[in-house]
C-alpha cells in the first residue's frame, strides 16, 4: 500500500528552459500534501482551516535534493511516506518520480496547530491515520540509490 498523488508539469511550473522552476516543486509538495489529507486522512486542508478553524500543518522544515530535470508535459507521481510521528509534529518524505525515474525528494515537518497558530497534539482520529502511512511507509524503499 502507499499513497502517490499525480502531477502534470504545466507551463506555470516552468522556467524559461521548460524545466521546473525549483521553488514549483515545494507547491507540488504541498499539492501532494493536501491530496494525502483529503484522501488518507479523510480532511482536507480548506476544511481543518475554514470548518475547523485551525491553523492547519504548517511547515516547520523543509528540504530538497533535485535529482533529475522535469519538463512540461512531465507527469509526476508524488509518493508521500510519514517517516516520524511527534506530540505535535510529523516529518514526512516526497518522492517524485516520472517513468521510475527519481526526480526530487523532499523532507518536510509539519505542525497540527490551533486557531492561533500554536502547536498542539494531534487528534486521535489522525494520528490513527498517520500512524497507519507510517506502518506501511516502513515497508516501502526510502531514497532510491543510484538516482542522483
Amino acid at each position: 500500500m502507499g499513497f502517490t498523488h499525480e502531477i502534470t508539469v504545466r507551463f506555470n511550473h516552468c522556467d524559461p528552459a521548460g524545466i521546473v522552476f525549483y521553488p514549483r516543486y515545494f507547491e507540488m509538495v504541498n499539492a501532494a500534501l493536501e491530496g494525502f489529507l483529503e484522501r488518507h486522512v479523510g480532511q482536507s486542508l480548506a476544511s481543518i482551516i475554514l470548518e475547523q478553524k485551525r491553523g492547519g500543518t504548517p511547515a516547520a522544515r523543509i528540504s530538497a535534493e533535485f535529482k533529475r530535470p522535469s519538463r512540461l508535459g512531465d507527469i509526476l507521481e508524488f509518493q508521500v511516506d510519514v517517516e516520524r510521528i511527534g506530540h505535535t509534529s510529523a516529518d514526512l518524505r516526497f518522492q517524485a518520480w516520472c517513468g521510475g525515474e527519481l526526480r526530487m525528494i523532499c523532507r518536510k515537518t509539519v505542525v497540527w496547530t490551533s486557531r492561533e497558530v500554536k502547536p498542539e497534539p494531534w487528534p486521535p482520529e489522525i494520528r490513527a491515520k498517520l500512524a497507519e502511512a507510517l506502518a506501511w511507509s516502513a515497508e516501502r524503499p526510502g531514497d532510491a540509490e543510484g538516482a542522483a
